[in-house]
């Protein structure tokens, strides 16, 4: 949902957001259509499989409609959006993860906020999250741009006013401090 724009785009999607809140129903109807439109790539580059694609499109929507009464319009609606993307994929990780056998490594587990339909094991993806909200300021936004809401390095790079190399070195460093953090929450895998 980032791009030229963004400001504006968040703009209109709240406005959308707050007629919707208000009982709006075609205000509702674009606004949905609009969130599926631009979250369907982002969750297709996440997961191979185009039927579960479209569900957890679905899972978006449902879980939107859900919280609708309490989302608060004075605060961002970007990242309130791109947090519920987040979570619906990893929820299918770990439903995928059931069908498999073993918990999945704690690398495996990085590929799965790029490919969740590999093994992960019930407690990873909210590990993962957990240690991310530990991570240095910088670290933070260079993993959760990269890994999380699949910019490139380059889009990334651009949006954190760095260059492309210290960006890759900032998700490697973020990667080994999330390793350490998630050791001292008790995952080890050795």
């Amino acid at each position: 949902m980032q791009g030229p724009g963004g400001e504006d785009e968040a703009g209109r999607l709240t406005r959308l957001m707050v007629l919707s809140q208000q009982g709006d129903n075609q205000a509702y109807n674009i606004f949905l259509k609009e969130v599926s439109v631009r979250t369907r790539p982002y969750i297709r580059s996440r997961i191979a499989d185009s039927d579960a694609v479209e569900d957890v499109v679905q899972e978006v929507l449902v879980s939107i409609h859900r919280t609708l009464a309490t989302y608060d319009p004075t605060r961002p609606i970007l990242p309130w959006l791109w947090a519920i993307v987040r979570y619906r994929i990893v929820d299918y990780a770990r439903r995928k993860n059931r069908q498999l056998d073993g918990p999945g490594s704690f690398d495996a587990a990085f590929e799965n906020l790029t490919a969740p339909s590999r093994s992960e094991s019930d407690s990873m993806g909210e590990l993962i999250l957990q240690s991310v909200a530990k991570l240095p300021e910088k670290q933070k936004r260079a993993f959760e741009l990269t890994k999380m809401q699949g910019m490139s390095v380059r889009e990334a790079a651009r949006e954190l006013n760095m260059t492309e190399t210290a960006t890759k070195v900032t998700v490697h460093r973020a990667k080994r401090t999330l390793r350490k953090i998630m050791r001292s929450l008790g995952y080890d895998n050795g």
